[in-house]
């Protein structure tokens, strides 16, 4: 009898990690954390994707789903895994209500993720395979690209395999039977006895929109870190290193509004959560493109669904400068003592904005392309800001480039066009 072991190495694209909310304190959403008190991914959170991308052969791999009249159990074991990471980046955000464009209450969280370039080594065992198998598997492990953690729809834990490693061993030999008790360790030692394939460095989905942006006037957007020797009254900007950031939630939440307000204006049904009235309702255009969740779910009902689109991080490139104002006092006209605070905030620069797909080869509708493009040019056209501070001059974008082309699509001749303007007349897209 061999026994094979399999060392998959799973590189951070985009920060995410596996959460782990009763663990939840001061952060909301802490990261899952091991025994020496470091960042941890446990391998039952990625044997899903796993299963999901080996495809037909899952089954043969990983058994049969429990519930089967002939339950096959697997012969591919998780047996454990490594994360390697710096200092966990910290997330702050909040929904906002539609009516009022204000904060909905008790809305505020925080949430830990590992940043960027983390790595995620997964372990794992398989007995009494052959070595044209293990040749496969090798092969479709190198080509896996799991989503580790939760955030798909806004960018979070976007992975790809860097290297996979195979070890056969033969416990009937004095040097198999030493390394199979010896630990991981001794089992990857011996390279003589291990075959590598690399992964696959091809890029991820392809982008549903990528649209280029310039800031048209200051752009805050809150929740950083406040810098070192920082006055306590100001307020920090959300960065990534040295560069100020807009998070996929702040598009994703932005472009959900504004699509619901378009529908709801031409008469269309379109939900409206983190209200005292509405609720996301699982059904309409909305819900379908952006997902939903219920916080009263009933026995057997769905509590949610991820929404078909995914919104990444925007890095802006300019430089971050400081603003300051005061507060009025409204009896003398005046300045008022003790109200003197500043902001970060980004005066000029530009950046990219990236939709694509959560489920790979899933493409919009002309409908739902345009229904986009109708809320972006609203963005364009300053009718809608960004981050903190919209109604006194923050937040305002202008489309450049190749943005400003896609808006072309609405003409009414195009078919993107025809077919959102048959949507918000009500008529079959």
């Amino acid at each position: 009898m061999t026994v094979a072991f399999i060392q998959v190495d799973l590189l951070f694209e985009t920060p995410g990690g596996v959460s782990a909310p009763e663990l939840g304190g001061a952060i909301d959403l802490p990261l899952n954390l091991a025994r020496d008190g470091g960042a941890w991914t446990p391998p039952s959170s990625l044997a899903g994707a796993l299963r999901s991308h080996l495809g037909d052969s899952a089954d043969a791999w990983l058994g049969t789903p429990g519930g089967d009249p002939e339950t096959v159990p697997s012969r591919l074991r998780l047996l454990g895994s490594e994360t390697r990471h710096s200092e966990p980046e910290l997330l702050r955000s909040t929904a906002i209500n539609p009516v009022r464009g204000a904060a909905a209450s008790s809305t505020f969280r925080s949430a830990q993720v590992l940043p960027a370039g983390s790595a995620v080594s997964l372990y794992l065992r398989v007995d009494r395979a052959q070595r044209a198998e293990l040749d496969d598997l090798g092969a479709v492990l190198a080509r896996w690209r799991p989503i580790v953690g939760r955030g798909r729809s806004t960018g979070r834990g976007r992975t790809r395999v860097t290297r996979v490693r195979l070890r056969v061993l033969d416990p009937a030999t004095p040097e198999g039977l030493r390394a199979l008790l010896g630990g991981r360790e001794e089992q990857f030692a011996d390279t003589r006895w291990v075959r590598e394939w690399k992964g696959s460095t091809a890029a991820g989905p392809s982008a549903e929109l990528s649209v280029g942006l310039v800031l048209a006037g200051p752009l805050h957007i809150g929740g950083g870190v406040p810098q070192q020797d920082a006055p306590a009254n100001r307020a920090p900007i959300l960065r990534r290193g040295d560069s100020a950031l807009v998070p996929g939630t702040t598009w994703k939440g932005v472009l959900r509004a504004r699509c619901g307000y378009i529908l709801r204006s031409c008469g269309q049904p379109a939900c409206m959560p983190h209200t005292d009235e509405g609720a996301a309702c699982g059904t309409c255009r909305v819900c379908d493109l952006f997902g939903w969740t219920t916080s009263a779910p009933g026995r057997g009902r769905p509590t949610g669904h991820v929404g078909r689109l995914s919104f990444s991080d925007s890095v802006v490139s300019g430089e971050i400068v400081h603003r300051s104002h005061v507060g009025i006092d409204r009896f003398t006209g005046g300045a008022r003592t003790g109200l003197l605070f500043s902001d970060e905030v980004v005066e000029s620069g530009s950046l990219t904005l990236t939709v694509e797909p959560t489920r790979p080869g899933d493409q919009l509708t002309p409908a739902d392309r345009g229904l986009l493009l109708l809320a972006l040019r609203d963005i364009d056209d300053q009718l809608v800001g960004i981050g903190g501070g919209t109604t006194r001059g923050y937040g305002s974008l202008r489309l450049s480039g190749a943005g400003r082309e896609l808006l072309s699509e609405l003409a009414a001749e195009h078919p993107t066009g025809a077919a959102v303007r048959a949507l918000l007349q009500g008529a079959a897209a």
